[in-house]
């Protein structure tokens, strides 16, 4: 990293008067711009959030000495931290993201246990989204969808196959990440879900004909009945007996049986 002329004088006014904050502060922002990381984060479409509004000089002025010197152990690795957030919202699962985490940008050990956390996220598919590839950090917007759980009240049945196209359209107009793991667990609840109302729905038809199937039944008899009363005096007696004990054993035997 070659110095800069304002550099090389902050070191000589510093030589001069070690005591002076002013010139100390100084020299920590000069080191900071000239260093590689920090320009690469400058023209990184994805960290415009970052250089614009945090990490921009008007901010650094405004840092103590301890935060100046944290913000020059962070911008060794800033720029993958910006990596990992952009590989997260596209592969990994959301639901291990808190989006009421406070991350403190100017301390080194903030920054670095909101690095690890994303290292920590399990990397399963690739993931729903339309967030921006210019600006990840809308992940944690309040507005920002990032659970399956938070649309699954405007799906319909007919949505499991396609969950995916039918997330894209019920979410229009709104910014989302839902975790490729979440959709396929859903979609399993789903399926299991419709499996069992298949399976009751035959069962009810099951028990539906075994009723219609009684009536049926105890009509004949009761007409056998009515038969064996009008024919009572008649030689037709006999046969109509026979018709009716023959019904009133099968229905006896389907009562045991079904």
């Amino acid at each position: 990293m070659e110095r800069s002329a304002v550099s090389k004088l902050y070191i000589l006014l510093s030589a001069c008067k070690p005591n002076d904050e002013r010139i100390a502060k100084g020299t920590l922002i000069s080191q900071i711009q000239e260093m590689d990381q920090y320009k690469a984060l400058r023209v990184n479409q994805a960290a415009r959030r970052l250089s614009r509004e945090i990490y921009n000089k008007e901010s650094l002025k405004n840092l103590s000495i301890q935060q100046l010197m944290d913000v020059q152990k962070i911008m060794l690795f800033i720029n993958e931290l910006v990596s990992d957030l952009q590989d997260v919202i596209q592969f990994g699962d959301i639901s291990k993201i808190d989006k009421s985490i406070e991350i403190d940008y100017y301390n080194y050990l903030s920054v670095n246990g909101f690095i690890e956390m994303l290292k920590s996220i399990p990397r399963e598919g690739i993931n729903i989204t339309n967030i921006p590839a210019d600006d990840p950090w809308k992940i944690f917007e309040d507005d920002t969808v990032v659970s399956i759980n938070e649309v699954m009240n405007l799906m319909d049945i007919e949505d499991i196959d396609g969950l995916e196209m039918a997330i894209t359209n019920k979410l229009d107009g709104k910014v989302y990440c839902i975790s490729s793991t979440e959709i396929a667990d859903q979609r399993h609840i789903y399926r299991d879900m419709f499996r069992k109302v298949q399976t009751a729905e035959i069962k009810l038809e099951i028990v539906r004909n075994k009723i219609l199937f009684k009536k049926v039944l105890l009509g004949i008899i009761c007409a056998g009945v009515i038969t064996v009363f009008i024919l009572q005096n008649t030689y037709l007696l006999p046969y109509a007996l026979w018709l009716y004990l023959m019904f009133f054993a099968v229905f006896t035997v389907y009562l045991i049986v079904g």
